[in-house]
């Protein structure tokens, strides 16, 4: 009776692993942890392992686990062919941004980008004409509003599983859409005829006029994230529609064709196309 005691002590003491413990990991790079599985989760698995106290909990990350062994013998498989990427829950996803310069074209505007999952994300601005430097006298009053689903284009696939990475990070696409009602002063300039009709010259002239205008454009860009410090660079170009129009004997001139962060190519064209820069703060 006591050889069967002391064989089983022995055994004990020079196999804890295997006598206490009752479930296996098996990695994928064949190492195997003898342990007691406490939870499987969506990006870790924990566990406490019999050499430590109860209260001590181990965590290993499923994309280094090929499998689990349980005591019973079901065995739990990690391998995918299509592996899911899953969000990063500890990634800020909150985003403030202002447009860097526009009050040098006597607008200012504020954004706010929210990650709907990786790799998408929904952006929405707000602006007011006529909040910035007025140079030129122009007395410009109004608002707009854009809005925009950006698709994002992560540079590595740690976005997915390091609790550090952006999910707002990256090259993106981001289909747009804009409107804005403003009034103000506006230059333009007409032929001056003779007589018989012969054209002597160009007059210049301003009018008050309130105009609206709306756009749909594919922005693309690149964000960075300095710390908790996004910059947005970005371009676009698209379908703009303004009812600032050339009428019959007057022409407005190029200058004026620039409205909210949006050029209009001149004299009656659709074409429109942005460039700029943002910057904010994430949360």
């Amino acid at each position: 009776m006591r050889l069967y005691i002391w064989l089983a002590l022995i055994l004990l003491f020079v196999f804890p692993n295997h006598i206490l413990a009752q479930d296996t990991i098996v990695q994928k790079n064949n190492e195997r942890i003898h342990c007691r599985i406490i939870q499987i989760g969506e990006n870790e698995t924990r566990y406490s392992r019999p050499e430590f106290p109860k209260e001590i909990v181990f965590v290993i990350a499923n994309n280094q686990v090929e499998k689990i062994v349980f005591e019973n013998g079901t065995v739990h498989a990690f391998r995918q062919k299509n592996p899911v990427l899953l969000p990063n829950t500890k990634a800020k996803k909150n985003v403030i941004k202002i447009t860097v310069f526009s009050i040098f074209y006597d607008y200012s505007s504020i954004a706010y980008e929210r990650s709907l999952r990786p790799g998408r994300s929904l952006e929405g601005t707000l602006g007011i004409t006529g909040l910035g430097f007025d140079y030129k006298d122009k007395q410009r009053r109004g608002v707009f509003v854009k809005a925009g689903y950006k698709f994002i284009f992560p540079a590595k696939p740690s976005l997915y599983t390091n609790p550090k990475a952006s999910l707002l990070k990256g090259f993106y696409l981001k289909p747009e859409v804009s409107f804005s009602k403003f009034s103000g002063y506006f230059h333009y300039w007409y032929p001056v005829l003779g007589d018989h009709g012969q054209w002597i010259g160009d007059g210049w002239g301003e009018d008050k006029r309130s105009v609206s205008a709306a756009t749909i454009q594919l922005v693309t860009g690149y964000q960075v994230i300095l710390g908790v410090i996004p910059i947005d660079f970005y371009l676009g170009a698209g379908y703009g529609f303004t009812t600032l129009q050339d009428k019959k004997g007057i022409s407005y001139l190029d200058s004026n064709n620039y409205q909210n962060g949006y050029y209009f190519s001149p004299h009656n064209s659709h074409f429109s196309f942005l460039v700029g820069m943002k910057i904010g703060l994430m949360y």
